[in-house]
């Protein structure tokens, strides 16, 4: 594969095109969900929602949580999202990863290519309802949220404290070793907008 790939950029510089970029990684960043604990909330004779496949939009996505949440005694969870920590830990999930997509979407409508002046608010309420849906229906009450760091977010969902942690496929290997099955469902138009 290098060989074809080093063949195909040295012909495009050689007839001066531009070059295009050729991912050798690719991480994906989202909600990664205990199956385990989220197949006991599609068990539940309470859960409104019975299929992972269902999970395909805000609402849905939201209907889960809050009803994990209100019945978190009975799930065995401390809440339905790990907490979303304020301290420098927790700033790439958060202030990079989560806030971004809001521009990608923007940019997308607009047919941007390159970095713009300004961008408009058109997706932020998204941001804000997800980011407010984590925080709600999290591990911890939001007074606390000053302190939580990531490692306290991994540790609840370790400990199956969370059904859900925002975080990458990077991730999953950190949680395989507790041997839970995990699954991750990456930032999505379905999902976001």
């Amino acid at each position: 594969m290098r060989n074809e790939v080093g063949r195909g950029v040295t012909e495009m510089d050689a007839a001066g095109d531009t070059v295009g970029a050729v991912p050798y990684v690719m991480e994906r960043y989202g909600i990664i969900y205990n199956k385990k604990l989220l197949q006991k909330y599609f068990d539940s004779s309470w859960a409104s929602i019975k299929s992972v496949d269902s999970i395909n939009n805000f609402k849905t996505l939201k209907t889960v949580a809050d009803e994990i949440q209100a019945h978190k005694d009975e799930m065995g969870v401390k809440g339905a999202f790990t907490s979303a920590g304020f301290d420098t830990s927790s700033i790439k999930r958060f202030g990079d990863q989560l806030a971004h997509i809001s521009v990608y979407y923007e940019y997308r409508d607009q047919g941007v290519t390159q970095m713009p002046a300004t961008i408009s608010d058109k997706y932020v309420s998204n941001f804000k309802n997800i980011f407010d849906l984590y925080i709600n229906d999290a591990t911890i009450p939001k007074t606390q949220l000053a302190s939580a760091t990531m490692d306290d977010a991994n540790s609840e969902f370790a400990l199956g404290e969370a059904v859900f942690l925002q975080n990458g496929s990077w991730a999953i290997r950190r949680f395989a070793i507790k041997r839970s099955p995990m699954k991750i469902w990456a930032y999505c138009q379905s999902i976001w907008v």
